[in-house]
């Protein structure tokens, strides 16, 4: 018998959830199951929102009395856990839901929700709530995250971060799956040949992104800065530290290679013609970018980051994995697959199709309604 499931994030937005979301919902739907995509903020990417089929709808949070965001931390959206949480179950009462996915850091505000439901895990939690804490303040946090990923079933979009719930925070790994990301290799096939603006005419590097501290893109500017290649670095992506990379780029002596386009609706032109997609982050969850590219039919480097890289990327490919923020190995991994490209083989792409990755999501809710 069809479901009625909904997949819950905050907004639509410029990033990787948004675009797995777009892809997973559709093939979900395809399958018979009626799927909503439930938000609690307004899109931030209109033109995104418009290329769902199924229907969106917003969560009202009547208590979502958040900080401004100069003063709110990661844990802020607690104080009304107890109402948002009701808030969700309505919700999927008065709309007859029969399960939840609660995709990222929304579910610190809805875990005491009774509704049927899991949390998808999309990034490293270690390396997003550890880092700068000591052993007190480290304690604290490993059993506050234990605690509320404990209390419902995990979806984990890779086994690095499977592991991580488990070795990190003593999470049970029972009730903890791995489903990899969908990739729809038909549609961004057919969209990478699309007409774009903006594309260098010289050969290029290209990343993708939001310009934010855990992407590296400093990291990667000195090393392209330091790459022996005749060619220009393309940074798809907007953020708060673009005047920053522009800034370094002068002083590195690369501002005319430094092509900073911003947030691209169709990334996939982009792809398709570079050189490869370089991927330079301090941690990942499973990098959507990385396996978009490799559809593409563009090599990837990458940094050996938690969690992603290294199961897409092995065997004879590890050697384009690097380790983090070595600017020196990066910009050799980056000479060397300039000039011995190398195509992802085909087969190991059906891991993230769209209709095995849906029907694997349709399983796991139907254990646990």
């Amino acid at each position: 018998m069809p479901l009625r499931i909904a997949h819950l994030t905050d907004s639509i937005s410029n990033n990787g959830v948004t675009r797995v979301l777009l892809t997973l919902t559709e093939a979900m739907a395809s399958q018979g199951d009626e799927i909503i995509l439930l938000i609690f903020r307004q899109p931030e990417n209109q033109p995104l929102a418009d290329q769902f089929n199924c229907s969106i709808q917003t969560l009202d949070l009547k208590a979502d009395r958040s900080l401004p965001k100069f003063l709110r931390s990661k844990w802020d959206v607690l104080q009304s856990v107890e109402s948002d949480s009701l808030a969700l179950d309505t919700w999927a009462t008065e709309n007859s839901i029969d399960f939840v996915f609660i995709h990222g850091r929304p579910i610190l505000r809805f875990y005491k929700a009774q509704a049927a439901h899991a949390v998808v895990a999309h990034n490293t939690k270690s390396k997003m709530f550890l880092p700068g804490f000591g052993s007190p303040r480290r304690a604290l946090v490993r059993s506050r995250v234990r605690k509320i990923y404990s209390s419902q079933p995990v979806v984990t979009v890779s086994e690095g971060i499977r592991q991580d719930f488990i070795n990190q925070f003593g999470v049970p790994g029972q009730q903890i799956e791995t489903i990899y990301n969908p990739i729809d290799i038909n549609k961004i096939r057919q969209l990478a040949t699309e007409q774009a603006s903006g594309i260098p005419e010289k050969p290029y590097f290209v990343a993708a992104g939001s310009a934010v501290r855990v992407k590296r893109y400093d990291i990667l500017i000195r090393a392209f800065a330091r790459c022996d290649v005749d060619a220009d670095l393309v940074i798809l992506g907007q953020g708060s530290r673009i005047n920053e990379y522009r800034k370094l780029a002068r002083r590195l002596g690369i501002s005319d290679r430094l092509h900073l386009p911003g947030y691209v609706l169709n990334p996939y032109p982009f792809f398709r013609q570079a050189l490869a997609l370089v991927v330079s982050s301090d941690y990942e969850g499973l990098p959507t970018g990385i396996l978009e590219a490799l559809v593409c039919g563009t090599p990837v480097v990458s940094t050996d980051c938690p969690s992603g890289p290294g199961e897409i990327l092995q065997g004879d490919l590890a050697r384009y994995l690097v380790p983090v923020r070595d600017v020196n190995a990066l910009a050799k991994a980056m000479n060397v697959v300039a000039a011995h490209p190398y195509c992802y083989p085909e087969p190991l792409l059906e891991k993230f199709a769209p209709s095995g990755v849906a029907h694997a999501y349709q399983e796991f809710a139907r254990r646990y309604i």
